[in-house]
């Protein structure tokens, strides 16, 4: 066999790695020993003759290292301890020692660590408030919408939201977010983040703070921008960023990410952890799709509560209050004058102003933040067109 052929490996060696993959995908939900059996499948396919049995020791020593990463979480489960079983028989078949160099295989995942779909145009959505909605079609509501509420369903990640009421007059607020970054190849485990008013943590609810012991090139990140009050969550594989605050009493969401993403990874039949979900089939997305019709509630309706009864506080004072911190008549001033009369709590002054930030931040133009009559039928009829292109191409 002359310089540089490869080499075939022995059945035994190609079968019971493979065999293994497959049954990975039953493995329980933090066991993630499959991705060690990918990370050998990669390493040994197509051995070079040159490399010879040195190459294929060194990568069974890297996939006794990984498996032995899971001993805890794969405690009980069959596929891990029948890997664990096979790995020293394939040793001694290959007359190979437990010590001695493994292969790194940092730099091949990191260069697959990306969505091939995460390119293109930028969207934004933010919900904040009593709760209102800027949605990635620029539409803009105000809900009065209590309980669980899915606010996006795409392949990188599931978000929901939980409202309860704020005061007597029927307004309500975010008390409860919580983000599901799902899996990602080798780059990054399934994480879950989770907020409440009072608790706005730096870390995903395990405690870690990026995408797990394969994210090695900041595949997936929390960033606590200002303690208690602001954390940003960036996952760089599908290039979306995420923005979560916290303003006295109520928390507020907002996100960028590419259009190209926000076909639905899957229908949502009930809440997370069983609260309930008002919506069945399908599943509204409030980012995408705004409020149902029947929780929209009008923001020009300044001198009445939902419940009929005489605003908390005047127009006049709110909207003085509101220019305080925000510099123009657009939606976000208009969002602060509601919250303001309905509730006449003053840190909703602050939340218009702080979601407002997130817009100039997040949008891939400033000028767009502030969302007036003008400018909001282009921008609509813009984002339509892209979401017409993205409906057609699921469809075809």
């Amino acid at each position: 066999m002359g310089s540089g052929a490869l080499v075939p490996p022995p059945p035994r060696l190609v079968v019971l790695p493979l065999l293994l993959l497959a049954l990975g995908s039953a493995a329980n939900a933090q066991c993630h020993i499959r991705r060690c059996t990918a990370e050998f499948v990669d390493t040994t396919s197509g051995v070079l003759a040159t490399e010879g049995r040195a190459h294929m020791c060194a990568a069974l020593r890297s996939y006794e290292q990984c498996a032995q990463r899971f001993t805890r979480a794969c405690r009980g489960d069959i596929t891990y301890h029948s890997i664990i079983r096979g790995i020293p028989d394939l040793m001694e078949q290959h007359q190979c020692s437990h010590d001695g160099p493994t292969i790194s295989v940092t730099r091949k995942v990191e260069s697959s660590c990306s969505l091939s779909t995460a390119e293109g145009h930028r969207l934004f959505c933010s919900v904040f408030g009593d709760p209102h909605v800027r949605t990635f079609r620029n539409e803009l509501h105000t809900c009065r919408a209590r309980g669980a509420w899915p606010l996006l369903d795409t392949a990188p990640l599931f978000v929901q939201a939980t409202n309860s009421p704020a005061g007597a007059r029927g307004a309500t607020v975010m008390t409860k977010i919580t983000i599901i970054f799902h899996g990602f190849r080798d780059c990054t485990e399934q994480k879950v983040y989770q907020a409440e008013v009072g608790n706005l943590p730096a870390a995903f609810v395990d405690g870690s703070r990026n995408g797990g012991p394969r994210d090695t090139g900041s595949v997936l990140r929390v960033l606590e921008r200002d303690p208690g009050r602001h954390v940003e969550i960036r996952a760089n594989f599908a290039d979306t960023l995420v923005s979560i605050r916290h303003v006295g009493g109520s928390l507020s969401f907002a996100v960028r990410m590419p259009e190209a993403l926000l076909t639905p990874r899957r229908e949502q039949k009930e809440g997370i952890g069983g609260e309930p979900q008002r919506e069945l089939e399908p599943a509204p997305q409030l980012c995408l799709d705004g409020c149902p019709r029947g929780e929209r509630l009008q923001l020009s309706r300044f001198t009445e509560s939902a419940s009929g009864a005489p605003p908390v506080m005047s127009v006049e004072e709110a909207q003085a209050r509101c220019h305080n911190v925000l510099p123009k008549e657009d939606f976000y001033f208009r969002a602060c004058v509601f919250d303001l009369m309905v509730t006449g709590q003053m840190n909703f002054s602050h939340t218009a102003a702080e979601a407002l930030q997130d817009a100039r931040a997040l949008l891939p133009d400033s000028a767009l933040a502030h969302v007036t009559k003008s400018n909001l039928s282009s921008a609509s009829r813009q984002t339509a067109s892209v979401c017409l292109l993205v409906v057609l191409l699921v469809l075809s």
